[in-house]
């Protein structure tokens, strides 16, 4: 029975819980990615923004009109991007999967034996499928009492 128990750790150590460690370090390296990547958008954006808003000042070309519609345009597409990153929680979500996967790596670290392991490990996973409700909680709808004051 001790073998049963103890090939029964070494395989769920080996693989779901290495499997699940290694796809919430992906996940959150992606969804971090994804954070910088719109972070850089929407400077470049705002700077571009701030440099059409420049010329305009300048009345280069003598189409000063022209260029205040370029800078209203690229904050706008900066007012958009921001939406976008604000929509998706990047940061949020990237917090959860680091904190899975840093509860995870203490648990593989711990000394628990195979069923307080595995019970363990299932309900850190299980209580991140939970926060995604809070996540959504948090987003403000149309039609909520704080949208119409």
């Amino acid at each position: 029975m001790a073998d049963r128990r103890e090939e029964f750790e070494r395989t769920y150590r080996a693989h779901r819980l290495a499997d699940q460690r290694n796809w919430y370090a992906a996940r959150r390296a992606e969804v971090e990615q994804a954070e910088r990547q719109g972070a850089r958008v929407t400077s470049a954006l705002l700077w571009l923004s701030a440099g059409a808003g420049a010329l305009a000042a300048l009345d280069v070309a003598s189409s000063a009109a022209g260029w205040g519609v370029v800078g209203a345009g690229l904050a706008a597409f900066a007012s958009a991007v921001i939406a976008y990153r604000n929509l998706f929680a990047f940061d949020q979500v990237a917090k959860l999967y680091g904190d899975v996967e840093r509860s995870l790596d203490l648990l593989a670290a711990s000394g628990e034996d195979d069923g307080d392991l595995a019970r363990s490990a299932e309900g850190v996973m299980r209580r991140e499928q939970g926060q995604w409700g809070q996540l959504i909680a948090d987003l403000p709808l149309a039609g909520d009492d704080a949208t119409k004051e």
